[in-house]
């Protein structure tokens, strides 16, 4: 455990704790976290209204006084200190802000051109102090430095280099005198601003150069500046340069961002540019697919735009602008190229002749032969597509829609053998519906074959097949709970954890070469996961993929660092020690324990002269589960009795390591939250069909919860409900024999 300790003086606040700080709740988002480079234990924090600072100092704690060198922890003591505001700021936002180099000073930029200095001196005092740098900042004084909101402010040596919402990028130096000036560069807003090479250097430079001339005699030159990487895009951007200074300016290459997602390669020195990346559009991306053969990915927006991108060569191959006036209507909802790469089909928010709902999902079968498509209508549409002489032409046959679900449709998938094809979709409505098609008969249509139910508690979001065993259908489906769960076609054959993030998994794409590689995605994360799926945690990693919400993904690449990843976590029990309270000797795997001996006790007929082994029967699952705390459905019990009987031995026995992977994968990795309860609470509320005898609000009465346990979900017939209730009460009353339904037992049993 690791805690927190807060003290609250009037300018400083004080935490102890290295993994975690929670900051005072008066403190508003942080929007920038910049570090000093001369000394990395000083931190400058952001917001819309405040500037503070934070200090790491290292502290020795003593934990065995005799033998003080070998057993020694260290903790970090937190400091940070909160300085006198800038009046001036009040009704404009702080941006950005930056140490400066060998510096006692700090710079705050905001969003009226204006910079807050910040300084560990006070110089209202007679003598100044030779003292060493601190991070006790203080509000010195404030510049006005732009016109325009400085959106972007970075130190690099002695030079301070800044942007601002009009897209001019200006180089100064520390007294905050203009160096250089790139004047609407690229006519967006710059939104970041890095430099390769970390170089910044002045020649021939003259004494009060700037200040000998008038504002008036500014020598401007135009760099003209390389623009071949532009014959693709529709807008050039205004380039041009202000020399405040007699000198030649010399930098290093700088690469910056702007709003709209573009990215520059700017060289000043040898005056030229080039494109990493643009989007003319300032649309967002709605849809992307991936070229199977080619390095190339097409993306579609939210004005009904595309653009053909190669990744390795980073150059737009092609365009086609979107209607920048109607834009809801009109945007890319799916994008998919078929398996040999030939055909794309595109699909915008716009209606067909027969309905009025955007297409969702796309999918191809394997030969780039048919085609299946949904939408918010519920609707599985079937599609053929055939080949004419003419190589560039195709022709279309339509099968047949057939609708089945009573909610959104959140994937779809086909598998095909010689004459048929099975269309397998998932829905919200917890279905997974089988649609078969016979290729060998004219005027044929989808027919249904199969249906089954995902756990009613457990929102299906994705469902993805696995190849991994070609011999075998499988599909892996993730849910809102944090599980994965795995199906053959006819039910649920495993339930494992899924990665320890704290949003589900949304989309899955397994590997094209390496069918064990599973690539995913959650809201903001994206990473790799490695088949078969089993909950160990060393077999999946991620990194942040966005700070707003992924859209989709879709896979061109493959990676080998799950194999030195998995083998770092160990073996067996080991490698799941981790997902443990306290790891592999904390209390949770001691209660483990206990439990795991419990049963064999409790299941032998002479418990003192029991031996208690490694293995328990897999029937006494639901008690060792219960004892832990966690009580599974019936749906649960007969997932995980099927899990264990399908392993390789197929034995009835299940080993202490077996039971505490089978806990971990199957316990809920969601807290069910009060907000949650009172909900559900008022909802039985409602739907009580019997008179409140009370006369009261918010009351539940006896004949409507015996009536619900009886008759809604997982039925529990009278005699248990009364072996339950007197169980709880811890009651001595004798119980009904036989299943008669004895009421008034039960109503009396309830102390409510």
């Amino acid at each position: 455990m690791c805690t927190s300790i807060l003290v609250h003086t009037s300018f400083k606040l004080t935490l102890h704790d290295f993994r975690s700080t929670k900051l005072d709740n008066s403190i508003d988002m942080i929007v920038h976290l910049s570090c000093c480079y001369d000394n990395t234990n000083f931190y400058c924090l952001t917001t819309e209204k405040l500037v503070f600072f934070m200090t790491l100092e290292k502290m020795d704690i003593n934990i065995n006084k005799q033998n003080s060198q070998k057993n020694v922890d260290y903790t970090i003591k937190i400091i940070i200190t909160i300085p006198a505001q800038d009046l001036m700021q009040k009704k404009y936002n702080y941006t950005q802000s930056t140490y400066l180099t060998n510096s006692r000073q700090v710079f705050s930029a905001s969003t009226g051109g204006w910079v807050t200095v910040w300084d560990d001196t006070d110089y209202d005092v007679m003598e100044i102090a030779n003292e060493p740098i601190t991070n006790n900042k203080l509000y010195l004084k404030h510049v006005k430095l732009d016109e325009h909101s400085i959106t972007t402010l970075i130190c690099i040596q002695n030079h301070i280099i800044t942007g601002n919402t009009n897209g001019d990028i200006f180089f100064y130096e520390k007294s905050l005198r203009v160096l250089y000036h790139l004047n609407m560069f690229v006519g967006d807003p710059i939104s970041s601003i890095a430099i390769i090479g970390n170089q910044i250097h002045v020649e021939n430079e003259k004494e009060n150069s700037s200040t000998d001339k008038n504002s008036e005699e500014v020598t401007k030159k135009i760099i003209l500046l390389d623009d071949d990487s532009m014959s693709w895009c529709d807008i050039s951007p205004e380039v041009g340069a202000d020399f405040t200074t007699g000198q030649d300016f010399k930098c290093s290459p700088l690469c910056i961002s702007t709003r709209n997602c573009r990215i520059y390669y700017i060289d000043i020195t040898n005056k030229s540019f080039d494109y990493i990346f643009e989007q003319c559009e300032v649309e967002f991306i709605t849809a992307l697919s991936v070229h199977p053969n080619r390095s190339e990915l097409v993306m579609g927006n939210s004005i009904g735009g595309l653009v053909v991108f190669n990744y390795r060569k980073k150059k737009i191959v092609n365009r086609v602008i979107g209607n920048q006036e109607i834009k809801e209507d009109h945007q890319v909802t799916c994008i998919k190229y078929s398996p040999n790469g030939i055909l794309m089909n595109k699909m915008e928010n716009t209606s067909f002749n027969w309905n009025k709902s955007p297409v969702k999902h796309i999918t191809f079968n394997e030969s780039s032969t048919y085609v299946v498509y949904t939408d918010n209508l519920f609707g599985i549409y079937l599609y053929g597509i055939t080949q004419l002489q003419n190589p560039d032409e195709f022709s279309v046959i339509y099968y047949g829609c057939y609708e089945v679900h009573e909610g959104i449709i959140r994937n779809i998938l086909i598998t095909e053998s010689k004459n048929n094809l099975l269309i397998y979709s998932l829905g919200v409505d917890h279905r997974i519906i089988a649609l078969d098609f016979d290729k060998t008969k004219d005027n044929e249509h989808p027919k249904l074959v199969k249906m089954m139910r995902t756990e009613s508690y457990n929102e299906p979001l994705y469902m993805m097949k696995s190849t991994i065993n070609r011999d075998k259908l499988n599909f892996i489906i993730s849910g809102n709970d944090l599980r994965l769960s795995l199906w053959n076609d006819k039910r649920c054959i495993c339930t494992t954890l899924g990665v320890n993030l704290e949003n589900p998994i949304r989309v899955m794409k397994e590997s094209p070469k390496f069918s064990n590689n599973i690539f995913f995605c959650t809201d903001t994360d994206i990473g790799i996961l490695r088949q078969p799926i089993d909950g160990n945690p060393y077999k999946n990693a991620a990194v942040l993929g966005s700070g707003t919400k992924i859209i989709n993904i879709d896979v061109s690449m493959d990676s080998i660092y799950l194999d030195k990843l998995e083998k770092h976590g160990g073996d067996g029990l080991k490698a799941y020690s981790s997902l443990l309270e306290g790891g592999e000797n904390g209390p949770e795997i001691t209660e483990l324990k206990e439990y795991f001996s419990c049963v064999q006790l409790a299941n032998s007929r002479n418990p003192e002269t029991t031996v208690i082994s490694d293995y328990v029967d897999v029937y006494n699952l639901s008690f060792l589960m219960r004892a832990m705390g966690y009580f599974p459905s019936e749906t649960e019990l007969s997932n995980m009795l099927y899990e264990m009987f399908t392993r390789i031995g197929n034995s009835s026995m299940m080993t202490f390591e077996e039971f505490v992977i089978l806990y971990l994968n199957y316990k809920p990795q969601l807290k069910i939250k009060c907000e949650e309860l009172h909900v559900a609470f008022n909802e039985l509320i409602q739907n009580d069909q019997f008179v409140n005898a009370y006369g009261e609000n918010k009351i539940l009465t006896r004949e409507s919860f015996v009536h619900m346990m009886k008759n809604k979900g997982e039925k529990i017939n009278p005699r248990e409900l009364e072996i339950i209730l007197n169980t709880l009460l811890k009651t001595t009353k004798d119980i009904s024999s036989g299943s008669s339904d004895n009421a008034d037992l039960i109503h009396l049993a309830l102390p409510f």
